[in-house]
C-alpha cells in the first residue's frame, strides 16, 4: 500500500463484553441459591422449634428472591395456621402470625396446596375474579401483585405451604418457582422432624 498510508481495523466487543457481564452475573446468582440451599440444611436441621425455623428459611430468602411480603402456613386439620409472616424489610407482621384460614384456601397458596406444584400468578390484576379474593386478603396480602406459592411436601404428604408476593407485576418466573420448590422441601422435612421430636 506504500509507505505514506495507514491502515486501521476497528472491532466493536460490546457485545462479547456485555455476554461476558451477563454470564458472570448469572454464575453469582446460582453461588448465591446454592449457598442459601446450602446454608438452609445446615441450619434448620439444628433446631426443633418451629418458629426459630421460620425465621431461619424466610430470612435468607429474601436475599435471593426478592418479595414484598412472605408467609409460612401449616396445615392443622381442617384449617391452615400462619407460622411466620415477614414483610420486605424482614420484620415480622405479629397480627398475622396465628391466623387461622379454613380449607380449602382461596387463592396462590391454595392452589400449591391442590396441585402440590409451585403456583406463579404475574398480575393479581389481570384477574378480576382472583384480585377480587385477595382484595381481603390479611397483612401484606393486599398490595400484592406477583405472587408465588410452593408447597411444603414432606413423605408424600402436603404439610403447608410457602407463599412470597411482590407489589411488583411480573416479579416471579419458571427459576424462581424452582428454588422457591427447592426451600419449601427443605423445609417441610425439617417441620416434619420438628412435629415427629
Amino acid at each position: 500500500m506504500g509507505t505514506d498510508r495507514v491502515v486501521y481495523v476497528a472491532r466493536d466487543v460490546t457485545e462479547s463484553v456485555l455476554a461476558g457481564q451477563l454470564l458472570e452475573e448469572r454464575v453469582e446468582e446460582r453461588t448465591r441459591e446454592l449457598r442459601l440451599l446450602l446454608d438452609l440444611s445446615q441450619n434448620v436441621a439444628s433446631t426443633l422449634d418451629l418458629r426459630v425455623l421460620a425465621s431461619r428459611i424466610l430470612d435468607p430468602l429474601r436475599e435471593v428472591i426478592s418479595y414484598s411480603g412472605a408467609v409460612i402456613m401449616l396445615i392443622e386439620g381442617d384449617e391452615i395456621v400462619v407460622l411466620d409472616a415477614r414483610d420486605a424489610s424482614g420484620a415480622q407482621d405479629a397480627g398475622l402470625i396465628g391466623e387461622r384460614f379454613s380449607q380449602p384456601m382461596p387463592g396462590p397458596g391454595g392452589d400449591a396446596i391442590e396441585r402440590r406444584a409451585p403456583v406463579v400468578v404475574d398480575d393479581v390484576q389481570a384477574d378480576a375474579a382472583l384480585a377480587a379474593g385477595l382484595a381481603d386478603a390479611p397483612g401484606f396480602g393486599s398490595a400484592g401483585r406477583s405472587w408465588l406459592a410452593a408447597p411444603l411436601i414432606a413423605q408424600d404428604r402436603v404439610l403447608g405451604v410457602l407463599v412470597l408476593q411482590s407489589t411488583e407485576p411480573g416479579a416471579y418466573g419458571a427459576q424462581h418457582a424452582d428454588l422457591a420448590m427447592a426451600v419449601a422441601s427443605q423445609a417441610a422435612v425439617a417441620i416434619e422432624n420438628a412435629r415427629l421430636y
